[in-house]
């Protein structure tokens, strides 16, 4: 893929995720109105934990293409970059070689001082 055509995906996964973020805004704005309007209605005898859970979603769906527009604009700003996907899976799997290796190792101390605070026990030392 030439870079141009890497601006231009990018212009248009921001453009569209700009556009869904407006909606689901707007969406929001409607879905409070239209809920003071039917509490201002039917008050309580409506089920304002309903309410609640619908405004809810969409707060959480906001949130959610924020995050996604705010990680396009670190890779428009070269925060990110594509190419370091590989390398940054490579040395995931050694972190967790170490990782399965230090566990290993604590088992064996944990087991060794458990021992010892056996044997000292039984000499009659304080632990």
């Amino acid at each position: 893929m030439t870079n141009h055509q890497s601006t231009s995906e990018l212009s248009r996964a921001i453009e569209r995720v700009e556009s869904d973020l407006r909606a689901a805004r707007q969406e929001l704005h409607d879905k409070r109105d239209a809920n003071k309007s039917q509490w201002d209605l039917y008050g309580s005898e409506l089920c304002a934990e309903e309410m609640f859970k619908k405004e809810s979603l969409i707060c959480n769906k906001i949130n959610s293409l924020e995050a996604d527009l705010h990680l396009l604009r670190r890779y428009a700003s070269g925060d990110l970059d594509l190419n370091q996907l590989t390398d940054d899976l490579l040395r995931l799997v050694e972190i967790e070689t170490i990782r399965e290796e230090l566990a290993v190792e604590r088992e064996q101390v944990d087991k060794r001082v458990g021992e010892i605070e056996r044997l000292l026990r039984l000499l009659g030392r304080k632990v």
